[in-house]
């Protein structure tokens, strides 16, 4: 049984400015991610973002998200990827699959940071090859470098 200060599972935003956080009071946290690269959101970002220079404006996502991880790699904060949490029980193990094994973890805390997903409206056709949502395509294009088609027809991305 491995144990650990602050397990946070997700590596996007949210669970890496915690990992920062948990870490400025001396904690040990553990990212667990079910992705290779860590960000979420972040690095799918292409576009500059707005507000004060504070909050990173002028900046991409994706950039966002590789400054967190060297961050992350400077402050020791290990980070688990293509790891997914399979089990909470009641004892407080939480069970993580990586590699096809699972390994029983015994945090003092646990923070589940798993983000958002696309909420994707079915409509008849939309299971057919060629159409997507808005999120799948962005990630197609930005994380992928994979262009999705040669003509879109986009309907109510909002």
């Amino acid at each position: 049984m491995t144990n650990t200060d602050f397990l946070i599972i997700g590596g996007g935003p949210a669970g890496l400015m915690a990992a920062l956080s948990a870490s400025e009071f001396g904690l040990e946290p553990l990212i667990v991610d079910e992705n290779q690269a860590i960000g979420g959101q972040l690095i799918k970002q292409t576009h500059m973002f707005f507000g004060s220079k504070a909050e990173r404006a002028g900046t991409r996502g994706f950039e966002i998200g590789l400054e967190l991880e060297q961050e992350m790699g400077k402050r020791g904060i290990q980070i688990e990827r293509q790891a997914s949490a399979v089990g909470y029980y009641s004892d407080g193990t939480v069970a993580v699959l990586q590699n096809e094994k699972v390994t029983p973890l015994k945090p003092r805390a646990v923070l589940v940071a798993t983000g958002a997903s696309e909420n994707f409206v079915s409509f008849p056709g939309s299971d057919l090859p060629g159409v997507y949502g808005a999120g799948a395509v962005q990630t197609l294009m930005n994380v992928y470098g994979i262009k999705p088609g040669n003509s879109v027809l986009m309907v109510g991305s909002g």
